[in-house]
């Protein structure tokens, strides 16, 4: 899997990266379909947003969480991925990519 993590109005420093990484190999574990992944991390005021775009064969999942603090952003961000995940994996295979887009273009 590859993996971009950039950060706007602020530096993605090592512990950010290393959180980040630590977060999408859970989800790598127990799901080998990830090809790209790009993780955009960003402050505006006193509102910080994790926003992350996964591409699998066939779909391409996006997620987003505004918090006050940039690690529970993440883990929202996360959480929300797996939930989307867990959907998506269980749909019937006859399932064609516009529904599963379907399934996990709501905003979270």
């Amino acid at each position: 899997m590859q993996l971009s993590i950039s950060g706007h109005h602020l530096t993605v420093t090592e512990p950010l990266r290393d959180y980040v990484t630590e977060k999408l190999q859970k989800l790598e574990r127990h799901y080998d379909h990830i090809t790209n992944t790009h993780v955009v991390l960003s402050v505006e005021k006193l509102q910080h947003r994790a926003e992350a775009t996964i591409h699998i064969s066939g779909a391409e999942l996006f997620a987003e969480s505004d918090c006050d603090d940039l690690y529970a952003a993440i883990d929202k961000s996360s959480s929300t991925r797996k939930s989307w995940w867990t959907d998506t994996t269980n749909a019937p295979a006859e399932r064609s990519a516009a529904s599963a887009q379907q399934w996990i273009s709501a905003p979270s």
